[in-house]
């Protein structure tokens, strides 16, 4: 079964994720073990330069800033909880002196260890965010008849973001089968509870009535009506720092001040083929009252 042009792109974007992902649970696993970017390329593979590069540009800091960072906010986790010996707890932390972890401490969360002994609430690091680029969305209506979409779903939290990768990894090798409609390809989500942060989301194509549909894959069915639709415009940042971008716009700004409200449908991203970031686009369909 071919990838399609549109799978193949996506298929790379999901394997950075997949690669982001492997990163961040060697860090955990490894917190209070020697890090460094050299280390941790050979661990997931690639080189250290391109690793540091990737990390910054997706967390807003650099890796060791970070790493120093968490081994900090175990620490204040430590200090809520229990009467630790802060010499030991500086020197577990991976700093050389109580001297040095105390000034470490006080600019990561705004106040001394010894504040922060037996603290109600866990204390906020102080951490630099990823700039999300300001999207350029061009905004228009489609009124359209039922869409069947077909592929591989899954329910998703915060927690298992980087398991959406995987999602379209497994779903793109088995585009191209026979009844599949067009070589766009398609993320849809259903059921969003925007405050949690969960959805249910299927990687897919649109189908006919007569598709075969490879094993494990589902239909779903999108009712006629009238769509918001949204092209945006793609740079070289990393894609899902553009997506969260246009999301918060999308519905912070645009649907509020225009007066428009959604329905209960899925919605869904379109994805040309071929598919690519820098001079490329991606579109947001939103199912809207009539």
């Amino acid at each position: 079964m071919g990838r399609g042009p549109a799978g193949y792109g996506l298929a790379q974007e999901a394997a950075r994720s997949a690669e982001a992902g492997r990163i961040d649970r060697y860090i955990e696993t490894h917190l209070f073990e020697p890090l460094s970017s050299e280390i941790i390329a050979e661990a997931c593979g690639g080189s250290a330069a391109h690793l540091a590069r990737r990390f910054r540009a997706r967390k807003g800091e650099s890796l060791m800033a970070f790493v120093r960072g968490r081994r900090l906010e175990v620490a204040a986790a430590s200090l809520a909880k229990d009467n630790v010996d802060l010499a030991q707890l500086a020197l577990a932390s991976g700093f050389g002196s109580q001297s040095a972890f105390t000034r470490a401490f006080s600019r990561a969360f705004g106040v001394s260890p010894g504040e922060a002994r037996g603290a109600p609430t866990p204390l906020a690091r102080k951490r630099k965010t990823p700039m999300l680029p300001a999207p350029t969305l061009i905004e228009r209506e489609e009124y359209c008849d039922a869409i069947n979409l077909a592929g591989l779903s899954a329910r998703f939290e915060p927690k298992t973001y980087v398991e959406v990768a995987e999602l379209w990894k497994r779903a793109v090798q088995q585009f191209g089968f026979p009844g599949q409609s067009g070589t766009e390809t398609i993320g849809a989500f259903r059921d969003r509870d925007l405050t949690a942060g969960v959805f249910e989301h299927l990687a897919g194509v649109r189908v006919t009535d007569q598709a075969t549909l490879p094993e494990g894959f589902e239909v779903w069915s999108l009712p006629a009506g009238k769509w918001l639709v949204l092209r945006q415009a793609l740079t070289a940042e990393p894609l899902h720092l553009q997506m969260m971008a246009a999301e918060t716009e999308i519905r912070a700004n645009r649907l509020p001040q225009s007066g428009r409200r959604i329905v209960n449908s899925p919605d869904f991203q379109l994805y040309p083929a071929p598919f690519k970031l820098d001079g490329g686009w991606l579109e947001h369909w939103l199912p809207v009252e009539a």
